[in-house]
């Protein structure tokens, strides 16, 4: 498959609507055009305890998340290109790490930790370069959904119209699941079995989310 440039990708992904998990959804096509990068780091460590949803884009659609690396690492000209995944998540990858290689990719193991902030840390820890650096600064986070969602836009001209999702904690069948944007969170809590009385529902996660009624909000693009 032929590599697009720089305009192709960023027009594609603004034509799809992919958005930044979390930090208010800002369309991912301003943040590549936003400074010139040297290298990536595709985030499927997961910041959040419990959070398996970018373990699942691996998992699942690998294919699709390394061809949203290499569409990336083409059109922007990068130097370097890595996925970082905890330690807990790399026995269900079997493989992940030759097909990696064969796309010029570096999977990269990190460790059990749930840090706040994890973009800048993912950078320390991945390159060994402080975030607040020039070469911090030249360095791209996404997590593995978006990855795989670039390589939809650019190759199908797919919009995103839904959302990976991990359902959790005091739930009768916790689960990652695939759900259309405009889905009540209070139907995901129903795949996932229901919770008991008295539960309370964090969007995002408990430890950097916000609390919100199940009744009235929705999956949108930007949830993590």
């Amino acid at each position: 498959m032929s590599a697009p440039n720089r305009q192709a990708v960023f027009d594609a992904a603004l034509a799809a609507g992919i958005v930044g998990a979390g930090g208010g959804g800002r369309p991912v096509a301003t943040g590549l055009s936003a400074r010139v990068y040297r290298r990536l780091i595709v985030n499927a460590a997961q910041s959040e305890p419990l959070f398996a949803k970018d373990w699942a884009a691996l998992a699942h659609f690998p294919d699709c998340v390394l061809d949203g690396v290499r569409l990336l690492v083409d059109a922007l000209g990068l130097v370097q290109a890595c996925i970082a995944v905890r330690d807990e998540f790399i026995p269900h990858l079997p493989g992940l790490a030759a097909r990696a290689q064969q796309r010029g990719v570096t999977l990269v193991r990190l460790p059990d930790r749930y840090p706040l902030g994890y973009a800048p840390l993912l950078k320390r820890e991945v390159l060994g370069v402080a975030s607040t650096g020039e070469a911090g600064a030249e360095t791209l986070v996404l997590n593995a959904e978006t990855a795989s969602n670039l390589s939809w836009a650019v190759r199908h001209q797919r919009s995103v119209c839904t959302k990976l999702l991990t359902i959790a904690g005091a739930v009768r069948r916790p689960l990652t699941l695939s759900v259309p944007l405009g889905t009540p969170f209070a139907d995901c809590l129903a795949l996932a079995g229901g919770a008991p009385e008295g539960y309370a529902l964090w969007r995002d996660g408990a430890l950097s989310g916000q609390r919100v009624d199940p009744a009235t909000c929705w999956v949108d693009a930007a949830n993590f």
